[in-house]
């Protein structure tokens, strides 16, 4: 989906918008004298990439909740079909059953696909979503243009008690409260299992893949709503939609980590995302049970060949849980196939981090340009050469010869300290480096060092 627009005429500001206030300092002070411009050489510059599959002209604008918004959006839709006439246009609507007023059906009806922003949120849609509306309006393309996915977290971090409100609090203070985590996947596998029982609704764009800058609170800088954090790096909520995406590749994957700073005894909730039939946990080599899921659920068939293999699965959610004693140790969990064993995840309590780790996705070479990269993971690990995710040492980096430190990162979103710096400290164990060529050849070399650990170098060849 190729968007145009974020805002048309009437400005987004809240504040702004209610006070009528005229200066938004947006796009819409200017858009009756650039959107026919601008929509055209949008189109004729994107069009003929393969990978686009249908054109936005807006997303949550406030126009849908006006009574001529509608004319804006037939102009719209008629610029897109007049250099384009292979693609459908959608709009990202988030009113469309709010409350006191919602979309107007004249702007829904404009558009070609009618696209819905966390549809889940207007009440009994949270289970329905697109249903009232398809006996509504038959005729209807649905979309979802944008929706909320397993809440990202922050990567390494586990809360273990259900927010409440304090004494005055109203529940949109709940928002800034992490979730335990064992809750995170509950809205997404709803609108998972929503869409794939549902084949008249096109498909669902989620909000978000990557952490991104702004849409924050301090002392957040960056939103952790991601699948990958701001260096790359996979949070648990990544593996799940693996596992629902990825059917093909037997895989298992366990959390949290079982290096936690918890009581003996007390009960946790371990989850598992897998692709595989089934599965069985571990803990310090006790067996907490096989178990398994399927959706959708297929009735049993009686053929002539006799009755179709029928297997005990013990859920239809998407994750499979156990609850488990809290002791250090070694915890993990076995994928089966068809009985036989295809994967296996294992976490253990680990000590404090003594070294550094440290490698590169692709091969350490560079071109001598100034524009080429080389990426470099950083990790912790403890004398047995374990990872240690909740490491925090200071890192310092030293860059020389024919590369220059374009940036460094950690992950965390309240690490205000800039992408432009040789010292940070590792977040939840890990953090990552870019190094850029300059446009000689030659060799670049890297070294990392931590705070009261031995220095860890890697050559860079920087060639033609």
């Amino acid at each position: 989906m190729d968007e145009v627009f974020d805002e048309w005429t009437i400005v987004k500001d809240t504040k702004a918008f209610m006070a009528q206030d005229k200066i938004s300092h947006g796009y819409g002070e200017h858009f009756f004298e650039n959107y026919r411009e601008d929509t055209e050489m949008f189109i004729r510059r994107d069009r003929n990439h393969p990978s686009i599959v249908i054109w936005s002209v807006g997303n949550e604008v406030v126009e849908q909740i006006s009574l001529d918004g509608h004319l804006i959006a037939k102009e719209l839709v008629e610029i897109c079909h007049n250099l384009d006439d292979t693609r459908p246009v959608t709009v990202g609507c988030d009113f469309i059953a709010a409350e006191p007023i919602g979309t107007y059906e004249e702007f829904l009806n404009a558009i070609d696909v009618v696209g819905y922003n966390y549809p889940d949120r207007w009440r009994e849609r949270s289970a329905t979503f697109y249903d009232i509306d398809k006996m509504k309006h038959p005729e209807w393309i649905f979309i979802g243009t944008e929706t909320g996915g397993v809440r990202g977290g922050i990567r390494g971090e586990y809360t273990f008690e259900v927010p409440s409100l304090k004494k005055g609090e109203t529940p949109l203070a709940l928002l800034g409260k992490p979730a335990p985590y064992w809750l995170n996947q509950v809205t997404a596998e709803r609108q998972i299992k929503y869409f794939m029982t549902r084949d008249f609704v096109a498909g669902d764009f989620m909000w978000t893949a990557i952490d991104h800058l702004g849409e924050c609170r301090w002392p957040r800088v960056t939103a952790p709503v991601g699948l990958l954090d701001t260096c790359g790096f996979e949070k648990d909520n990544y593996w799940f939609y693996k596992s629902i995406w990825r059917k093909d590749e037997p895989f298992v994957y366990v959390l949290p980590h079982w290096s936690l700073n918890l009581e003996h005894g007390r009960i946790i909730p371990v989850i598992a995302y897998t692709s595989c039939e089934e599965v069985e946990l571990f803990l310090n080599g006790k067996s907490y049970g096989v178990k398994s899921y399927e959706f959708p659920a297929y009735g049993r068939a009686i053929t002539q060949f006799g009755m179709q293999k029928i297997k005990n699965y013990t859920t239809d959610d998407l994750h499979l849980s156990w609850d488990v004693p809290y002791e250090p140790g070694i915890i993990e969990v076995v994928g089966y196939i068809d009985g036989e064993e295809v994967a296996r995840c294992v976490r253990k309590t680990v000590s404090e981090p003594v070294k550094l780790d440290i490698s590169t996705y692709e091969e350490p070479k560079m071109q001598p340009d100034g524009m080429d990269i080389v990426q470099i993971e950083i990790s912790a690990l403890d004398k047995d050469g374990n990872f240690v995710p909740y490491a925090d040492t200071n890192i310092h980096v030293d860059v020389e010869g024919a590369g220059t430190l374009l940036a460094f990162d950690n992950g965390d979103p309240r690490d205000s300290s800039g992408y432009r710096t040789n010292e940070k400290r590792l977040f939840n164990g890990r953090a990552l480096l870019t190094i850029r060529s300059k446009q000689e050849a030659g060799v670049c070399t890297v070294s990392v060092t931590g705070t009261d650990m031995e220095t860890q170098v890697l050559q860079i060849e920087v060639y033609e």
